[in-house]
């Protein structure tokens, strides 16, 4: 029996409290391969994920890209969260910050 990837990962990222994590810096579009603007519907979000998660699945890489692939495989979940969620996809548009304000620290200015 096989297991979809997306819900797996998913729970382990819930399981480890990364749903709140943002990476910074990333660009969720440029992660997937994306272009702003261009139509972005279920289907496209889908197969730009599938895409770079094999590329770079850490189970997946030389021993030599493994810590590159695992930092990469985080960024590319956190963007397809991001553009899969109408209200985080216009969020981050709007601001560059995808955080909904669940976190303890969102929204907060520390400076």
């Amino acid at each position: 029996m096989r297991l979809p990837l997306l819900p797996l990962l998913l729970a382990s990222f819930a399981a480890r409290g990364a749903l709140g994590f943002q990476p910074q810096g990333v660009d969720p579009y440029e992660v997937l391969g994306l272009k702003r603007g261009d139509p972005l519907d279920a289907a496209t979000l889908k197969r730009a994920y599938r895409k770079a998660a094999l590329r770079w699945h850490p189970d997946k890489v030389s021993e030599e890209e493994k810590e590159e692939a695992e930092k990469n495989f985080i960024e590319i979940a956190w963007s397809y969260e991001v553009l899969s969620d109408p209200a985080r996809r216009s969020q981050f548009e709007a601001s560059g910050n995808a955080n909904t304000g669940s976190g303890s620290e969102a929204g907060r200015d520390f400076s």
